[in-house]
Formats: structure tokens, C-alpha cells, sequence
């Protein structure tokens, strides 16, 4: 059983539990029944969920949903479930395709954190992977985008502190959609068709697919079985990468050269001689990973081209550049080495009315869920009584700063003015700044509010934390 082996290597060891995402198409359908089909010949087999998405996209989409649901009872799932999708896809418009991604992993990481499961199986196939890397080199994206998905890899999904990570697992990578076509009719798996997926202008997707289903009209590159190898050759290429890397992180988290300060939300790394020596491609992934934290997006890996672009373009000398809203503060010691300050950016005017977070807090005197603030900071709070608060990037006029810095806090090692207005400023439900969370300083004791804050992070992040102020 060549599936089940596959299976069995992504998996080990088998979870107790593990959940499968069924579109119900025939890449999904054959999935399914692969996958039961293996399970039910283990001796200590796992429990299998299945999860179908309702878009909610169209009409009716929820009697397809359903139909999925009674097509898995039938091959013998007994716990079958459908996710609805609460958004507004007319609004979407041209990001309906990331729009509607983002939901649906946000819908089956709920979903599976409910249930405890930990690993997620997704159908894609060879035909999709073809697909993502022609579509990321149209986009002209990066060797770590072109890479495409890996067969197992962590949620892509921010998770607010400590929530389990969930892994997902593409057992299917190998197969083309033909063959699994040719699985479902030799063994009576039913399946439903999308039109839409065959419509070439309703998604570049489909643009792309339909241009890849015409080999002959395609050059000889992008034919494919061409494609096939150049892929391989990237996947390689990237696994170098990416074991280099870790080496260089290691070698400078044991000398000490790089840290993140989740206070102020910035990161130091100082580089040793010989770090010039490593290509310009591992340089460029080090600088990334170390960035990751503070970066103010909720998806930071779309901006691993800007920071490449930085490091390649840019001489070995003492300078300032913003990218990917960010500043990083280049400077070139005697000894050979760099030292980067890495901060986040000066909001421009039209940004700074988007960094807000309102919060109504019931009296309830439980925590709020986490809400993720300006892409780099997740808050939550519990109050004894109803309140609302309101966190923002605003820098106050010049006499309060004083009365923040001095009367009310009464701190000895204040950092730069230049850092402390790129924190979250707390304020009250009358738009009083109550103070900074991140700096554990408030103009009085707060009472009955409660903060807890957590500087993003992601799962096997090495880079450890470091105070660099007071």
C-alpha cells in the first residue's frame, strides 16, 4: 500500500487523532477513502475527522456542503463535519482568493483545536504544486516562495499565545489529478465537480491551470514535465538554505550576537568576521528570520523578497534603509563586524488611523480572547467592571510625554523617544493614555483593568529574548 506508506512516514508517530479537509473533490474524495482505507488496517488506529468547508460563497453552497458530508458517511467516516464561513465574499473582490484562504485556515484551526487534533491533511496534489510555483514566478517571488508547500509543515497561521500548534500534512504531493481520478472510478468513491474550478477567468488559479492542461502551446520550460525538474532543483537548493541558516543562528545564539527585546519590540544582531563569508542568499534568510517577530504583518513570509532585496542591493557601510515597514539601523564596527538595530517603522498619516484596537470588556472579570495588535503584539485583558479601552501608536504632545516620563512614572532608564512612540499606548474609554503595557508603566495603579501582552512568535524559533532597556 504505497499511500499508506507515505502516510505512515509524514506521520510518525500516528497521532492519536487526525483530521482531513474534504472539499469533496476528487483530489479530497480519494483522500479520504485512501486514508480510511490505511487507518483500518492499523491494529492501534488514530480517530479521523473530516472538515468541509461551506464558502457561503454562492447559493446553495450549503446543500454541496452537505452533500460532501453524506458522501464521507457513506465510505464510513462517522464524525463528519461542516465549517460555514462567516465573511462578506462580494467585498472581497480581487483578494477573494486570499481572502478566502485566511478564512478557511482560521475555520479548521478552530475546528481541530476544539477536538485536540494536531495534524491536518490537505489534498493537495503535483498538479497544485505545478500550479503555485508557475503562479509565484509570475509574481517573481522569492527561491523560498518558489519552494511551493512543503508535504509537512506548521499552521501558517499566527497563533495567539499558547495555543497548540497544528501541523499540516500533504500525503498527496506525488499523485497527479488524473491518477486520483482513476483511484475514485476504480473504487466507487463519489465526488462533486466545482464548475468554477474549470472556469480559466474566475482566478489566476484557473488562468494558470488551463494554460498548463495545453502542454503543447506552452515553451518547452514551462512545459510540465520541465517544470518537474527545475522545481526539484529549487526544493534542493532551499533545503541547503535553510539547513545553513540554521547552523549560522545557532553559531550566533551561543556567542550571544542576537536577541529580541519584546519590551520594546526590536531586534540586535551583531555579525562575527567571518559571516561575510556565507553566500549572500543565507545572509539575506538569517536577516528574515531575525526581523520575523517585529515585523508588522500577520503573514511576514510575503515580505522575505523586500528584506533579500535590501541585503543584495545594499553596500557593507554604516546605513539606515526602511523595508517592509521596518527600519534597520546598519552600522560597521572596527573589527569587522555589523551591528543591525532592527525597529519598526514610522507609521505614515494615512496608516496610523488602521493601528487601532477598540476593546469592550465585559464585567465578567475573565480574560478577553487575544487580539493581535499591529501585527506584532497580542493583547488581553479582564476588568470587575464594564470598560473600554483603545491601544494606538500615538506619540503625545510633547508636555504629557513629560508627565508620562516623569510624574507619573518615575523611571530611571527611559528609552529613546524614538522607540517609546512605536509602542502600544494604552488608553482609556475617554481617550486618557493611561500608559505603556509593553513597559509594565501606567500613570496609577490601574485597578480593576487587567493587561497581559505577548510579543508574536513562531513555533521553533530559536532567537531568544533579551532586554536591552532597564
Amino acid at each position: 500500500m504505497i499511500y499508506g506508506q507515505e502516510l505512515g512516514r509524514l506521520l510518525r508517530p500516528f497521532p492519536r487523532q487526525i483530521g482531513l479537509a474534504v472539499s469533496g473533490g476528487v483530489d479530497s474524495m480519494a483522500m479520504a477513502y485512501l486514508t480510511l482505507d490505511y487507518i483500518r488496517s492499523l491494529k492501534d488506529a488514530p480517530k479521523l475527522s473530516t472538515f468541509t468547508i461551506d464558502h457561503c460563497a454562492r447559493p446553495r453552497s450549503d446543500e454541496e456542503a452537505d452533500k460532501v458530508r453524506g458522501n464521507l458517511i457513506s465510505l464510513g467516516f462517522e464524525d463528519c463535519q461542516v465549517l460555514k464561513m462567516d465573511w462578506n465574499a462580494k467585498n472581497s473582490g480581487s483578494r477573494f482568493e486570499l481572502d478566502a484562504r485566511n478564512n478557511r485556515i482560521q475555520l479548521l484551526y478552530e475546528a481541530c483545536r476544539l477536538k485536540d487534533i494536531t495534524h491536518l491533511l490537505f489534498a493537495h496534489t503535483l498538479d497544485d504544486q505545478l500550479e503555485t510555483f508557475v503562479m509565484r514566478l509570475i509574481r517573481g517571488s522569492s527561491t523560498n516562495g518558489l519552494a511551493g508547500m512543503h508535504q509537512v509543515n506548521n499552521s501558517p497561521f499566527l497563533l495567539p499565545p499558547s495555543y497548540p500548534p497544528l501541523t499540516f500534512v500533504r500525503p498527496l504531493m506525488s499523485y497527479t489529478k488524473q491518477q486520483l481520478y482513476d483511484i475514485c472510478a476504480e473504487n466507487s468513491v463519489p465526488w462533486v465537480e466545482d464548475p468554477s474550478n474549470y472556469d480559466p477567468v474566475f482566478t489566476v488559479r484557473n488562468t494558470v491551470r488551463d494554460l498548463l492542461s495545453h502542454p503543447g502551446l506552452l515553451p518547452s520550460a514551462l512545459r510540465p514535465e520541465n517544470l518537474k525538474s527545475t522545481l526539484k532543483k529549487v526544493q534542493k537548493n532551499t533545503l541547503e538554505l535553510e539547513q545553513q541558516t540554521d547552523k549560522v543562528i545557532r553559531e550566533l545564539i551561543n556567542k550571544g550576537l542576537i536577541g529580541v527585546d519584546p519590551k520594546l519590540g526590536l531586534v540586535k544582531l551583531r555579525t562575527f568576521p567571518e559571516y561575510f563569508d556565507y553566500p549572500v542568499s543565507v545572509r539575506s534568510s538569517i536577516l528574515f528570520r531575525a526581523v520575523q517577530r517585529v515585523m508588522p504583518y500577520h503573514n511576514p513570509s510575503y515580505k522575505f523578497s523586500a528584506i533579500d532585496s535590501i541585503v543584495r542591493n545594499h553596500s557593507i557601510k554604516s546605513s539606515t534603509f526602511d523595508v517592509a515597514n521596518l527600519q534597520i539601523q546598519q552600522t560597521v564596527n572596527a573589527e569587522n563586524t555589523i551591528d543591525y538595530l532592527i525597529t519598526r517603522q514610522n507609521p505614515y498619516k494615512d496608516q496610523l488611523p488602521k493601528i487601532t484596537l477598540l476593546i469592550d470588556i465585559s464585567a465578567s472579570n475573565e480574560w478577553t480572547k487575544w487580539h493581535l495588535f499591529d501585527g506584532r503584539y497580542w493583547f488581553r485583558f479582564k476588568s470587575a467592571r464594564p470598560t473600554c479601552i483603545k491601544l494606538t501608536l500615538s506619540d503625545p504632545p510633547g508636555p504629557i510625554m513629560k508627565q508620562i516620563q516623569g510624574e507619573y512614572f518615575n523611571i530611571k532608564h527611559w528609552p529613546p523617544k524614538k522607540l517609546v512612540k512605536l509602542l502600544p499606548l494604552l488608553l482609556d474609554q475617554n481617550g486618557t493614555p493611561l500608559g505603556y503595557p509593553t513597559l509594565g508603566k501606567y500613570r496609577h495603579n490601574l485597578g480593576h483593568l487587567h493587561v497581559q501582552y505577548s510579543l508574536k512568535s513562531f513555533p521553533h524559533d530559536p532567537i531568544p529574548d533579551y532586554s536591552f532597556f532597564g
